[in-house]
């Protein structure tokens, strides 16, 4: 997602819109801190529920103090409280709550099984973000469960989503792009372009 973020941030840079509250769902190690940085963000919300990523996202909240206020939430965005096993892939960058994929779309090699907190996104965001210009989701499949941990308050409150979408599910039992439109349609969403590659998966684009 990182070179595709840093794109559309200098494509909204043109247009003259700007970020300056952002949230980040599934931020793994922070490819993309720096981008949000330079665009000028004030206020970012990192959530991520890898413990060793977590760790490298505090040191990154760290070197950018002054800057911009970076808070980082270690647990996983489901639409449940509770703990919840999450399948961890050698590079931490597609570990899902799914353990098995979709072997039509692609392979991947689960190497840990661990038990992770899980929260809903509404309540990780209480007090702390009245209003959100760009939520950023890369859940690995379960993008749709993200979107329904997060109150009417929250969706209403958002301005611009840019979230990780396929046609196809990328593993057994996850979302597909109609799953996650159908969630946010009817909070006055729209599609404003997608990110896809040639086997249709990458990221898309909604605003209100």
């Amino acid at each position: 997602m990182k070179i595709k973020m840093e794109q559309f941030l200098r494509e909204q840079s043109l247009k003259g819109i700007k970020y300056e509250s952002i949230v980040h769902v599934g931020a793994s190690s922070g490819q993309e801190v720096d981008a949000y940085v330079l665009h000028g963000a004030k206020e970012i919300i990192l959530v991520e529920p890898l413990p060793n990523e977590a760790a490298k996202l505090r040191t990154l909240a760290n070197l950018h103090t002054g800057w911009c206020n970076i808070e980082v939430i270690e647990a996983l965005a489901l639409a449940h409280v509770g703990y919840e096993k999450l399948h961890v892939t050698s590079n931490s960058v597609s570990s899902s709550i799914f353990g098995k994929s979709n072997p039509n779309m692609h392979t991947i090699d689960f190497v840990n099984e661990i038990t992770v907190e899980c929260d809903r996104l509404d309540n990780m965001l209480i007090d702390k973000m009245p209003y959100i210009d760009l939520l950023v989701i890369d859940a690995q499949g379960s993008e749709h469960l993200v979107l329904k941990g997060a109150d009417k308050d929250v969706l209403e409150s958002t301005g611009t989503i840019y979230i990780e979408a396929s046609e196809t599910p990328l593993y057994e039992g996850a979302c597909t792009y109609k799953d996650i439109e159908a969630i946010l349609l009817p909070y006055g969403f729209k599609l404003q372009g997608k990110y896809y590659n040639e086997r249709g998966t990458g990221d898309a684009i909604f605003v209100r």
